[in-house]
């Protein structure tokens, strides 16, 4: 069994709510479908990842619009074009992951850790990057039209001059 799949069961165990029964229904539909791959989760309907450990889980062209992602741990994920448009990102931690071509159009990554991340060619066309840590992150032709940066979004300078449109 995968990693991601065992700490996301033990935090369902933890959660003892209603959003719990629903992510143990999912997860039961996992296990009876015998996979490994993370992507069940969104094509189950699963858009409730908040806090979930998702590091180095392979999450490429999955389509997670609108999905909240506040809190997980996607260190090392695999989103290459991904669609995160409008997700909830908030203090995400999204280190070394590969966001090469993802749509993040609207997404919330207030306060994410975004460090060493690839962000080449990501759309971040009205993103929030406030407080955002991008300290070696890659954005070379990535779209940050009408993006909401401010002072506490650390190493945006630095990266300025490789984005396409500002």
């Amino acid at each position: 069994m995968a990693r991601w799949l065992v700490t996301l069961e033990g935090e369902i165990q933890e959660r003892g709510n209603k959003a719990a029964a629903l992510q143990r229904r999912w997860l039961h539909e996992i296990k009876e479908h015998e996979t490994e791959d993370p992507r069940i989760l969104v094509r189950l309907g699963m858009k409730d990842l908040a806090g979930a450990n998702l590091q180095d889980a392979n999450l490429q062209d999955a389509n997670l619009q609108d999905a909240n992602l506040g809190y997980a741990n996607l260190e090392g994920a695999n989103l290459r074009y991904a669609n995160l448009e409008g997700a909830n990102l908030r203090y995400a931690n999204l280190q070394d992951a590969d966001l090469f071509g993802a749509n993040l159009q609207d997404a919330d990554l207030f306060g994410a850790n975004l460090q060493g991340a690839d962000l080449i060619r990501a759309n971040l066309i009205r993103a929030n990057l406030e407080g955002a840590d991008l300290q070696g992150a890659n954005l070379e032709g990535a779209n940050l039209e009408g993006a909401i940066i401010d002072d506490g979004t650390s190493s945006f300078e630095e990266n300025k001059k490789n984005f396409l449109t500002i």
